[in-house]
This record gives structure tokens, sequence and C-alpha cells, in this order.
């Protein structure tokens, strides 16, 4: 049989319409996929001298061990956003007169052929090879191997158990978050803890033991879920939380047609996958000052600098590169729905705009607690935040006119490059680079804080000018209207 859903996947495969550019997209991926690998492998051999040499680490082991609780979690967090569900493969196959429980474990078995569960083989395998006169280090990479597969299968569990209670996916992140802030700080060391069980392994294979009954727990787990749930809404993952998603922002309705489309276009935001993890991403990075700017220096000349202003202009746009970049991609699917609708152009673009201005400025006053390390901190992010709405926002949007691209949203986000062109790659270097140039400029002529008012002045000048400045954006979709919805035709 597992043959014969082999042979379904690959007909589905050569029946593509894009059978050519899935190629070329697979091989472009699986060499960067290649590349990042090797550079681990090589890394992992380095490692313990380099530990040694930079940190003055003694015992190698005894250290990895107390930081292998980390490497979990960070392998938690990104699995969980971009490791892909195999829900939408399930339902394709079942009106096959085939019994469930071979589609599940054929299905449970092709979600284990994926590059994240080899992550573990690359950063420890050859470290176990440094260390193979310490203990027993084949009995440590297999317990640490099978845990990281067990991890593969708990993902697919929660994400299917709680993906639709977001109170489920903050409270994980905050004790992600806390566990990390508190090793920053030396308040404790939660890595400590579990340490014994890795050095345990050294030693001994109960611990690889334990790990292998854990491994099978969780497929059967998983396997059960998928099983008894494959023909409901619930495993689907389309019933969404009621409160977040149908419940309207009343402050858009005055802006008229574009409020409503911005008000639309956060519900859509919210309801795929996609798009709220660009939007989730958008939140977490904000806690990237909490590690940058404990070592800011004091005083009100060397309070800041322009890596500051760097760091103030990423957290407080990062929404607006991360989603503008595919700006008309998101709409592909019913680009012709706003082409042939009185200001449909207008009110789409407006509607971003405001949706761009809401979210910005959420991430905005969520960096105001950083006046803890200074209220200089305040200013930089004020800076940065106009200059990112009356200028940033331009530049990202004129490119992301710039030939934009179908997407599919039910389509895994991670190594995607539907909407992607070049535009998208370049974007960044202007929304980056371009505030830290106008500071660096001024503040070398004059002074910091005379550098500072000049980028937030330069954004407020934006805002005056804001009618004017989108009205560009909106007359080049106009002249290109016709071609893009050409483009967007196509069967991606």
């Amino acid at each position: 049989m597992t043959f014969e859903f082999i042979k379904l996947e690959l007909l589905q495969l050569s029946r593509s319409f894009t059978l050519s550019r899935d190629i070329i997209s697979k091989v472009i991926v699986a060499a960067f996929v290649g590349l990042l690998f090797l550079t681990l492998f090589i890394l992992s051999f380095a490692l313990p001298k380099i530990l040694k040499q930079t940190l003055g680490i003694t015992n190698v082991l005894l250290f990895i061990n107390a930081n292998l609780l980390f490497f979990f979690l960070f392998e938690f967090m990104y699995r969980f956003f971009v490791q892909k569900s195999p829900v939408l493969a399930l339902e394709k196959f079942l009106h096959l007169p085939v019994p469930i429980s071979k589609i599940t474990h054929y299905l449970l078995a092709k979600s284990f052929l994926s590059p994240y569960n080899f992550v573990v083989v690359a950063c420890f395998l050859p470290f176990s090879i440094v260390f193979v006169d310490t203990g027993n280090p084949t009995s440590w990479f297999l317990n640490l191997l099978i845990l990281s597969w067990t991890l593969h299968f708990f993902i697919l569990w929660y994400k299917q158990k709680f993906n639709a209670r977001p109170v489920y996916i903050f409270m994980l992140l905050l004790v992600v978050v806390a566990c990390l802030a508190a090793q920053h700080y030396g308040i404790f060391n939660a890595g400590k803890f579990v340490a014994p069980f890795f050095q345990w392994s050294l030693n001994s294979y109960i611990p690889l033991i334990i790990s292998c009954l854990l491994f099978g727990g969780m497929y059967v787990v998983i396997y059960n879920y998928y099983r008894n749930n494959a023909y409901t809404e619930e495993l689907s993952n389309r019933k969404e939380s009621k409160t977040l998603i149908h419940r309207s922002l009343g402050f858009y309705s005055r802006f008229g047609l574009a409020g409503e489309i911005a008000d639309l276009e956060l519900k859509l935001i919210l309801r795929h996958k996609k798009s709220r993890g660009y939007l989730i991403l958008s939140f977490l990075f904000l806690l990237y000052g909490i590690f940058m700017y404990k070592n800011s220096p004091s005083g009100t000349e060397a309070g800041f600098n322009g890596i500051h202003v760097l760091i103030g202009t990423f957290i407080t746009g990062i929404f607006i590169l991360q989603y503008g970049q595919f700006f008309l991609s998101w709409n592909s699917r019913y680009f012709d729905f706003y082409l042939n609708r009185s200001e449909g152009i207008d009110a789409l673009v407006k509607g971003k705009f405001l949706l761009f201005i809401f979210i910005s400025s959420i991430c905005f006053i969520l960096t105001i607690p950083y006046a803890y390390y200074g209220w200089h901190i305040v200013l930089v992010n004020l800076a940065a935040f106009l200059f990112n709405l009356g200028i940033s926002i331009h530049f990202v949007i004129y490119l992301a006119l710039w030939q934009p691209q179908p997407m599919d949203l039910s389509k895994s986000s991670l190594f995607n490059y539907e909407g992607m062109g070049i535009a998208q790659f370049i974007m960044g270097i202007p929304f980056i680079v371009l505030p830290v140039v106008i500071y660096g400029l001024t503040s070398y002529l004059s002074n910091k804080f005379l550098g500072l008012a000049v980028v937030g002045l330069i954004g407020i000048i934006g805002l005056i000018f804001f009618e004017q400045l989108s009205n560009i954006n909106i007359k080049k979709l106009k002249k290109n209207r016709h071609k893009i919805s050409m483009t967007f035709r196509q069967d991606i």
C-alpha cells in the first residue's frame, strides 16, 4: 500500500502545471539546506575548541549538557512556526477505499522525512565523534536524536490540539522567554535541572531506553488523534477562535471602504497560518531589545548610537517589512475583485496603509517599557517609528509593486518562495540602512540628538505629505493593474 501512495504522489507531481518551476525551487532549497547542514557539521567539530579558547570552558561535555534544554526549546520554537502538518495531505486520501489506519501511518512516516529531524545530527554527531573516548558518546547522541524525533510528533499533536487557542501558544512562548531571560540575567539556569539526565546517558543506556519509550508513546498519541479525528472539522484546523477572527475593530469604520478592507485584512491575517506567523514573529522581535539594551551605555552623549537606531527601526517596523514585501501577493486570488470595483484599487492600498500604521503603532507602544534602560531608548524608537510610517512604508510598498508574484496561502511558509521576486530580496536594504545613514551623517556633522531629531523630523514630513506619497504607489498600481492581474491569474 505504501508504494501505491508513493505512486499517487508522483503522478500528482508529474501532472502539475508548474512542474519545472517546482523542480528548480526544490533544487535551490536542497542546495541551501545542504550548505546549511555542512556549516553546522563543521562548526560542531570545532565547537569544543571554540568553547575552550573563547569561554575558557574546561569540561565541555558538562557545559553542553547544561545547555541542551535551551537547544530543545529553540528547536520547539522553530518547529512550531515552520513544521508543516500533514492534515492537508490526509484530506485528499480520505475518499479512497483504503483503511484510515494505513493512510495515517503513511502520512506520519512521510512527515518524518523532514530536514528538521536531522538538524540534531548535523549539530551533535561530529561533536560525539570528537569525544569518542569519553564514556559512551553513542548512547548520548542517540538519546538526543530520539528526543528530537519525539519533539517532531509532539509538535504535530500540540499544533492540532491548541493552535486554535492563542492563549496556550502565548503561555508557552512566555515560558520559553522566561527561561531564556532568567539564564541571560543569571537569575537561575533551568538547564542544570535536566543536565544530569544527559550526563547519565554517557554512562548508561537507561536514558536512551526512556527516550525510546517517550518516542513510541508520542507516536501512539498522534496516530490515535489523527485516526479518530480524520473526518472532523477540528483536525482540518479550519475552525479558528471566533473571538479573535470574527470580531471587528470599530475604529476602522470611520475610514470608509479603506477601513473595511483594513478590518478584513486583519481577520485574514489571523485566519491564515503564514500571515499569522509573520504577525506573531513581529511581536516576538520586540523582545530583541532585552538582550541588546542590557549593555547599553549610560549617559546622554554615549547613551545611543547607530546600532540603537537600527534596532528601533527593526522592531517598530518589522511587520511593515515582513508582511509588506508581499503587498499584493496576499490578495492574488481575489485581485480582480478590487479591479472591478469603483475606487477598489485606492481602497485596497489605503486599507493596507491603515493596517500597517495600526500594527506598527502597537509595536511602538509595546517598546515603551524599554525606558527602564533609559529614556533615550524611547526617543530612538520614537524617531525610528516616525521614519517607518512617514518614509519607509512607501519604499517597501513601491518595491513590492514591482512585478508582484501570486502566492498560495495554503502552502508551508518555510522555503516557500511563492510571491518572491527580486524586489523582496533588496527592499530590506533601504528599509534598514536609510535611517541609520541619515542618523550617522547628521550626528557626525553635529551631535547624536540632532541626528535623532533629523530622522524623526523626516518621518513627520513624510506623514504630513502622506496622501501625496501614497498616491505615487496608487498611480503605479493603476498603471500596471492589468499586467499584475494577468500574472495573478496563472495557476500557482
